[in-house]
């Protein structure tokens, strides 16, 4: 039963690889290193119905097959599916333009290194947080940290700051 699910999902992502969206690929290409980084692959638009072509298809290829993989190697699918990105919670640090379009008022003394280091200090505090509720409460109560997951998990259910 384990088997023919993962032969289903290795179907689906053989098709989607086969079918990607343009709209995904325009945006992952960054159109000025377009001629220098792809000089040699032909360019062609096309529309939201037109199936991908054979260029992009040859890059995708190194999907690995079920029927090739043993199953032992597959400890637990909810951490390969279901993960999400690590830098979905960061923020971004100013660069040395953003900066100097702040008025100054609001600046204050502060330099751009301090708010960098500001930034990064709030990053490491939300992938802190966010990796200790992807935990669930098994986890935090093995790490010993389950009266703070559950004050997030209050938070998170908080109505907009309201308190209720």
């Amino acid at each position: 039963e384990l088997y023919s699910l993962f032969k289903k999902l290795n179907e689906k992502i053989a098709f989607m690889t086969e079918n990607i969206p343009w709209e995904l690929v325009e945006q992952s290409v960054n159109i000025t290193n377009l001629d220098n980084a792809y000089s040699s692959t032909p360019v062609t638009l096309a529309s939201a119905n037109t199936p991908a072509p054979s260029a992009t298809k040859g890059h995708l290829t190194n999907i690995t097959n079920l029927d090739n993989t043993a199953t032992e190697n597959v400890k637990d699918c909810r951490k390969a599916l279901f993960r999400m990105d690590e830098d979905v919670y960061t923020i971004e640090p100013l660069t040395q333009e953003e900066f100097t379009k702040i008025p100054k008022y609001m600046i204050g003394r502060q330099s751009l290194v301090n708010v960098n280091a500001f930034i990064a200090t709030i990053n490491q505090i939300m992938k802190a947080k966010y990796s200790l509720l992807a935990l669930g409460k098994i986890g935090a109560k093995k790490k010993g940290e389950f009266d703070l997951f559950m004050q997030f998990k209050k938070e998170e259910a908080d109505l907009k700051g309201t308190g209720r």
